[in-house]
């Protein structure tokens, strides 16, 4: 009687609804999995090695919210004329295309719990293998700095002394959410992106195919500050990292669907092994006024999108996400997912670390930092397409990937270390850590510090006034590293003596002038215990140190 009463509701305000707009994309939700052909202890038929090994790695455990949906739901439910776009495992339901006047024979199945609209379904669009035009290399003039004009973003947050070090994100599995990368492969600061096959996939989550190079500019950009490689004119934060790319957000319209190509995209990560996603993406106001968020919602735990994110982060995914642009605006605050408490959410401030009056604040709370961290976001170097140039853009949008780049170089820098865990060590040591506000939370990260936080021991740091060290429990994962805070030469000698007086290891480095000198002794792992001398030449400056392993 009740489920009668219930499909007489459901019937009548679907009608009305329909009436005004006629969706054909809907939201499924299922009562449970008791009947799931799948099991827990047979992870390998919907998670791939990459995604198991990472679970074993953080100690997270295979559960039943990592059990695909019941594939007989979904053949009753292609059996009522309604085609499956995809189902989610995590929320164990589906997002299902069809008319939506034939929706109460998917309604009286028995494993339906509840349906709602939530969009427009989109139709492919044909891919090309054409690439745009591009200047000839020859155009191509490099700035003094490395860098190009993205030192001041990459510095900023220390992450260039993370590159030094060796951590530039090397077999680092990234994910970027957003809507479209179009001109990507006409961007030259993509080419060493492509030619050594750092893009592992790609898939479009809003009109099901794998073909992404389309849609909207704002992915490109977004990516360049990752991954972008044009020394002396534009580099990401993560170059060297390997990175999928997912279409999540439809250009043509606001609509809650956009949440659900979210999930799906998550829950594809993690299936593939993602360790980092990065998402420049916010949801509260959308097309459909039935649809939109009040504050109230945005609690951590009420839209779509933050229950996905918080989700991915159980998984042991490090997620990403802008805080958003609403700074000046009457909303003023940040929208879903940036509510949510495991993840990173990235306010936007200046080349001098100043909060940008167009970043989102977040709410007030006793309990939880919104925005947790802050990056420069105020023209932002991104790559130019079809140039050998950098090019700006301005948006949490930008201060997102360039923070989340440089969080996976760290991580990478510290594989032990769990994704909630690096984000409190970042935390740590932000640039208002003791004094966390609504507009940077703890401030700009100093994530060299950070590592020189969790690295103590690994690294002997050169003063100015002393020449002789001794280390009594030197100690590394693998390397171990020489900090010279200001290089006086262009050029550092560096040799290592055994517990017998043998040499070990003998190299010269070259050094910029006046700038921070790092470099690492590799294999220390493996070296025999015993008492070291360590020997370092910089010019006129020599310095011994005493390393017992």
């Amino acid at each position: 009687m009740l489920k009668q009463l219930y499909l007489l509701v459901f019937l009548l305000s679907s009608q009305l609804i329909f009436a005004q707009r006629d969706y054909d994309l809907f939201w499924v939700q299922f009562d449970h999995k008791d009947n799931s052909p799948y099991s827990i202890f047979h992870p390998q038929e919907y998670l791939s090695s990459a995604a198991i090994e990472r679970r074993q790695k953080m100690g997270i455990k295979i559960d039943s919210l990592d059990l695909p949906v019941d594939p007989s739901y979904l053949a009753q439910i292609k059996a009522q004329g309604f085609a499956i776009q995809y189902s989610s495992k995590w929320k164990n339901g589906a997002v299902i295309r069809g008319n939506g006047q034939k929706l109460q024979f998917v309604q009286e199945l028995p494993f339906v719990q509840k349906i709602a609209a939530i969009g427009f379904s989109r139709k492919k669009n044909e891919g090309t293998n054409y690439i745009g035009r591009r200047e000839y290399k020859t155009e191509y003039t490099q700035e003094d700095d490395f860098y190009g004009l993205s030192e001041n973003q990459i510095h900023m947050l220390q992450a260039d002394y993370l590159h030094q070090l060796g951590f530039a994100g090397q077999n680092m599995p990234l994910a970027v959410f957003d809507g479209g990368f179009s001109d990507l492969r006409e961007t030259p600061a993509f080419d060493s992106l492509r030619q050594k096959g750092q893009i592992l996939g790609s898939y479009d989550f809003v009109q099901l195919d794998t073909f992404v190079y389309e849609g909207s500019e704002h992915g490109r950009d977004v990516l360049s500050c990752m991954a972008a490689n044009l020394p002396g004119q534009v580099m990401g934060s993560a170059p060297q990292a390997n990175y999928f790319l997912c279409k999540t957000e439809d250009s043509n319209g606001e609509y809650r669907i956009e949440e659900y190509n979210w999930l799906a995209a998550a829950e594809f990560a993690d299936s593939v092994g993602v360790y980092l996603i990065n998402s420049s993406l916010g949801y509260a106001d959308f097309d459909d006024d039935k649809m939109d968020y009040a504050y109230v919602d945005l609690d951590g735990n009420t839209t779509t999108i933050t229950q996905a994110a918080d989700l991915a982060a159980s998984r042991g995914i490090l997620v990403v996400t802008s805080a958003g642009n609403e700074g000046n605006d009457p909303w003023h605050h940040l929208s879903a997912p940036g509510d949510a408490d495991s993840i990173l959410t990235v306010g936007a401030t200046d080349r001098d670390g100043f909060h940008a009056a167009f970043s989102s604040y977040g709410f007030d709370s006793s309990y939880l930092v919104k925005p947790n961290l802050s990056a420069r976001g105020l023209f932002s170097i991104v790559a130019q397409v079809g140039r050998y140039r950098h090019n700006f853009n301005s948006g949490t949008s930008f201060s997102s990937p360039i923070l989340a780049g440089a969080m996976a170089c760290l991580w990478q820098a510290l594989p032990e270390y769990s994704n909630l865990e690096l984000i409190r060590l970042a935390e740590s040591l932000g640039s208002q850590y003791k004094k966390p506000d609504t507009a940077l939370g703890y401030g700009v990260p100093a994530l060299f510090d950070a590592w020189k936080k969790a690295r103590a021991g690994h690294y002997l740091e050169v003063q100015e006034t002393e020449d002789l060290y001794y280390l009594p429990m030197a100690k590394a994962q693998e390397d171990f590293f020489i900090i010279w805070p200001e290089a006086i030469d262009k050029e550092v000698e560096v040799k290592l003596y055994g517990p017998i007086g043998q040499l070990v290891y003998a190299q010269k480095h070259s050094a910029v002038f006046g700038q921070r000198f790092l470099c690492k002794i590799p294999n220390w792992k493996t070296l025999p215990a015993g008492l070291y001398q360590l020997e370092l030449k910089m010019g006129p400056a020599k310095k011994k140190a005493l390393l017992a392993k």
